[in-house]
C-alpha cells in the first residue's frame, strides 16, 4: 500500500483537474511551483473558478446554439414539413443518427431525445 504526501496528493490532484479543464497536463510550472504546496492549493483554486466561468460560457454557448437549431426546425416547417416532428425526423434522417444531430449542431446531450 502506498502512502501518498500531502504534496504528492496535491501535484496529482492539480494535473489531473487541469487536464480536465485544458485538455492537456501541465507542463509548464518551475520546480519551485511543483514542490509548493502553497502554490498548487492556489493553482487548485484558480483552476476551480476557472471551470466554473468555463461552465457559464458553455451553457450560453448551448443555449444559443438551441435557439439556432429551433430556427432551423421552423424553417423546415415553413419549407413543406406538416409539424416539428415530422422536421425533427428529416433533419435526423439526413445525418443518420440523432447524436450526431446533436454534437453537429451543439445542443445539449439528450436534447432531441427530449425536444421529440
Amino acid at each position: 500500500m502506498t502512502i501518498w504526501t500531502k504534496l504528492e496528493c496535491l501535484q496529482g490532484e492539480f494535473s489531473d483537474f487541469y487536464k480536465e479543464v485544458h485538455g492537456f497536463r501541465p507542463r509548464w510550472m518551475t520546480d519551485e511551483q511543483w514542490d509548493s504546496e502553497e502554490w498548487l492549493e492556489a493553482a487548485i483554486e484558480d483552476l476551480v473558478e476557472e471551470s466554473k466561468q468555463e461552465a457559464e460560457r458553455e451553457a450560453e454557448w448551448r443555449a444559443t446554439n438551441v435557439v439556432r437549431f429551433e430556427q432551423r426546425v421552423q424553417e423546415i416547417i415553413e419549407y413543406g414539413a406538416k409539424d416539428r416532428a415530422t422536421a425533427l425526423r428529416w433533419i435526423i434522417d439526413g445525418e443518420n443518427d440523432i447524436d450526431y444531430v446533436e454534437y453537429t449542431n451543439g445542443l445539449p446531450y439528450g436534447y432531441l431525445k427530449e425536444a421529440a
